[in-house]
């Protein structure tokens, strides 16, 4: 008897992976950055007072850029660790991510691929308004076209294809894995807003 892997169950050992360490990356990032402000802060006399009068805040805010390292540096290392554990030839599936930190009044989002993140607004009558947070990273979009080689209209949304190849035919520009399209311009590189 033979017992084939759904590719369902790729997909989902993918996301499982990508759900289990980046957000404990991205938490570790925020450990960091406040340690070190308190340390800085411990460094700095605060309000005329000696060394050891020290006010900090309990949420030290990153600055964007900041976030915006974090985000990369962290999305890259997920694709390394899956380009090495999980099925390494790359045409047999992907994941996207969508990832949102919250910092004050601030919402911090990465980006890679279709997921969405929607913040619901609570209107005058109570009802709830959805608003949506990121655009779907697909090769119909202009600045995601630029970088984006092999691509073929459908009568649906444009698919980025290996050339010469009837394979993948990935309906988005950003993705983890998929390295089989790495070199046509899909990339695991997050949008940061």
């Amino acid at each position: 008897m033979q017992f084939f892997l759904p590719l369902f169950s790729l997909g989902q050992k993918l996301s499982q992976c990508i759900r289990d360490n980046l957000p404990s990356k991205l938490s570790a990032s925020i450990k960091q950055s406040q340690e070190k402000a308190m340390k800085h802060m411990m460094l700095m006399p605060q309000n005329g007072g000696s060394r050891g009068d020290v006010h900090v805040e309990d949420n030290q805010n990153m600055s964007f850029p900041s976030w915006e390292g974090t985000f990369m540096r962290w999305f890259s290392e997920i694709d390394e660790k899956l380009a090495k554990n999980i099925d390494t030839d790359g045409f047999r599936g992907g994941s996207t991510s969508v990832s949102v930190i919250k910092q004050g009044d601030q919402v911090i989002i990465g980006n890679v691929g279709d997921s969405r993140a929607v913040l619901c607004r609570r209107a005058p009558d109570n009802h709830l308004i959805p608003v949506q947070l990121t655009v779907d990273l697909t090769p119909d979009i202009p600045r995601e076209a630029m970088r984006i080689f092999a691509v073929e209209e459908d009568p649906t949304v444009n698919r980025v294809w290996m050339p010469k190849r009837d394979c993948p035919g990935l309906a988005m520009a950003r993705a983890f894995r998929n390295f089989c399209l790495k070199d046509y311009g899909v990339a695991s590189v997050p949008d940061v807003s």
